[in-house]
């Protein structure tokens, strides 16, 4: 017996009626069958993943979900249409890259199946690029100066100092290290190491200082820098100053350091013109030894000769610190009393000549 119509759970019995006259029964009934028709069945599978956009290297986790598969279905997976993974229901990969696709195919084992084999959906992955910082790399700073660090333009930010701004100040050697996190979530990271503090500039100007009434005063630094700039406006490495008061100067070194100094600067009275002494006594005692014309003032010009009874020249110099000791041509002279004359210029001033008598007394 044969049939393409039975259902579900249908018993099958079979009658038997004897070909024997004797037979007793003549009719016999077989024991019964119960008929199972298991359903034709199409296998399917769909496969997931709790995002599909995710930062460039961390874990997606794939999670297929047959039907009709069957007490132990097979699972290929495959990326852009390669296969990968294993026979697994899940797979994890952390290597994407953007725009890839995973699908997976299984193999049902079930019975009844209209096909061995069947397809998922796809996935596109959305992968994004991680943050890249980059922050100043010069490993020198100077001594007393600041300088910015800057991880750029993000969401959140975290420095091994403890600050969550975009720019944090440093003054000191050290390696500054900040992780931040970008709109899509992703993580970066990024260092700058100082490991050289250089010395500041300091110390440059004189200590604070005077000049006469009549006089200027010339400031300038004892070493050389690569830049000035003065108080008053200047750019040279030296200012001309006529007035009292505060001046400072702040100077870049060839390490791009900068340093300022301040001196003080007070206009005193002091004596000007020609003053000369009458007398001398240049008898070796390390008093009154030198007759000298006393100049002061800015000098611009000094001309003191003297002369003897006889008009004869005795002496003469250009040079106001340098004075007569009493000799001509290496002969000591005797007490007399000569005759001097003095031509000088101060600054600003005209020429002037003065003239008179100093005794020599032995």
């Amino acid at each position: 017996y044969s049939s393409t119509v039975l259902n579900d759970n249908d018993i099958v019995t079979c009658q038997l009626t004897s070909g024997y006259s004797c037979a007793v029964p003549a009719l016999v009934t077989s024991n019964s069958v119960q008929i199972t028709v298991d359903p034709v069945l199409t296998p399917a599978v769909t496969i997931s993943i709790p995002d599909n956009s995710i930062c460039a290297g961390n874990t997606a986790v794939f999670n297929a979900s047959p039907v009709n598969g069957g007490p132990l279905p097979a699972y290929e997976w495959k990326k852009n249409g390669l296969p990968v993974g294993t026979s697994s229901p899940t797979y994890t990969d952390i290597g994407l890259n953007n725009n890839d696709v995973i699908t997976c195919v299984i193999s049902s084992n079930a019975n009844c199946i209209t096909v061995p084999t069947a397809n998922s959906n796809t996935i596109a992955m959305t992968i994004y690029t991680n943050p890249v910082v980059a922050l100043d790399q010069t490993p020198t700073l100077c001594t007393g100066a600041i300088r910015q660090l800057d991880a750029g333009a993000f969401s959140s930010y975290v420095w091994n100092t403890g600050q969550t701004s975009r720019t944090i100040n440093v003054t000191a050697a050290g390696t500054y290290l900040v992780t931040v996190t970008d709109n899509n979530g992703c993580n970066g990271a990024g260092s700058s190491t100082i490991t050289t503090m250089l010395p500041q500039p300091l110390g440059f100007l004189p200590t604070d200082t005077s000049f006469c009434n009549f006089a200027s005063l010339t400031l300038q630094p004892y070493s050389g820098y690569s830049s000035y700039a003065w108080n008053t406006g200047a750019n040279s490495s030296s200012i001309n100053i006529n007035q009292p008061g505060t001046y400072w100067l702040e100077v870049t070194d060839n390490n791009n350091c900068k340093g300022k100094s301040t001196v003080q600067v007070v206009m005193k009275q002091c004596l000007k013109g020609l003053y000369v002494p009458n007398a001398f006594t240049p008898n070796h005692d390390g008093k009154n030894d030198v007759f000298k014309a006393l100049l002061f003032g800015d000098i611009k010009k000094y001309d003191l000769i003297i002369y003897n009874r006889w008009g004869n020249e005795v002496f003469r110099s250009k040079d106001p610190n340098k004075g007569w000791d009493g000799t001509f041509k290496g002969t000591e002279s005797m007490t007399s009393v000569f005759v001097w004359i003095c031509a000088y210029q101060l600054e600003g001033e005209p020429a002037k000549v003065e003239k008179g008598t100093v005794t020599l007394i032995r």
